[in-house]
């Protein structure tokens, strides 16, 4: 079991966005993004690291001081949510879920690890031809307030984007008069990285593309604001100059991927999956 546990906190100011996107309607209105990624169950404090019922806390903190000024907090995961602690693991999930709907998530991204407790029940993987090896996180799905977001994911069986209840490439929020478009993706990686038998049957497409299509429809409906959350990462070793990538590997998944993204499409991408920091702006986009 991988210990190391990432929660990253991430601020955007909605002031100076660039064409072409709409005029914003109040220019003074503040969106706070929290953003995590990679929670793995961890609900408690461990090992120096603050758990959801840390964050909760800050999150509550920060929603009462914009309240003032009708500012927004948004929390948006990153994806890899519920496997990794007992608390998590002996109901599948559930708990986190549970903990995400007080907590009042807008979003998050499926991650590679949401496959790995296959159908619903002890079974980790099918043992007949009766259990869906996606039965556990399409349940986990309907129970979330939110959507579970997932651009790339394709039924193989269709063609096709999967269709799961509560599950979409995107979604658009209204938040103080302000859309606010949400794109979720997951790593190339994926279907190498989980157990293999609860992914048959699905196959990726490039997250790039696909994050580019979803983005032009999330502007062409509006969106003065669209933020990526990618189930993928890369490491940056220095955070003295957000602009400086020189100790960035530009190599990295996410890093290809931002590079790839017509500039000005995407405000905002939050990665994860490898456990690795990034505070940067890569190709105009934080």
């Amino acid at each position: 079991m991988n210990r190391h546990r990432l929660l990253t906190i991430a601020f955007l100011l909605v002031a100076g966005c660039a064409a072409p996107r709409p005029e914003m309607a109040d220019p003074d209105i503040v969106i706070s993004v929290i953003n995590t990624n990679d929670v793995h169950g961890e609900l408690l404090p461990s090992e120096g690291r603050g758990g959801l019922a840390t964050i909760s806390g800050y999150a509550n903190a920060l929603r009462a001081s914009h309240a003032e000024n009708n500012d927004e907090v948004l929390l948006i995961d990153a994806g890899d949510m519920w496997q990794g602690t007992l608390e998590s693991n002996l109901g599948e999930g559930a708990v986190v879920v549970q903990a995400y709907n007080a907590m009042g998530y807008a979003a998050a991204a499926i991650g590679n690890h949401e496959f790995d407790f296959g159908p619903v029940g002890p079974d980790a993987t099918p043992v007949n031809e009766q259990q869906d090896a996606r039965g556990n996180l399409k349940k986990r799905a309907t129970e979330a307030g939110f959507p579970l977001l997932a651009s790339n994911i394709i039924d193989e069986s269709t063609g096709q984007l999967v269709d799961w209840d509560n599950v979409a490439p995107s979604v658009m929020l209204e938040v103080q008069g302000i859309k606010v478009g949400i794109v979720g993706a997951i790593t190339k990686d994926a279907l190498r990285t989980t157990i293999a038998a609860n992914t048959r049957g699905l196959r990726l497409a490039p997250l790039a593309e696909t994050i580019s299509v979803e983005a032009r429809k999330l502007r062409e409906q509006g969106a003065m604001l669209v933020i990526v959350a990618a189930h993928a990462g890369s490491s940056c070793a220095s955070f003295d100059d957000p602009r400086d990538l020189s100790s960035c590997d530009m190599d990295g998944e996410i890093m290809q991927v931002a590079s790839a993204i017509p500039a000005g499409l995407v405000d905002q991408v939050i990665g994860g999956h490898v456990h690795e920091k990034i505070a940067h702006f890569v190709n105009g986009i934080a």
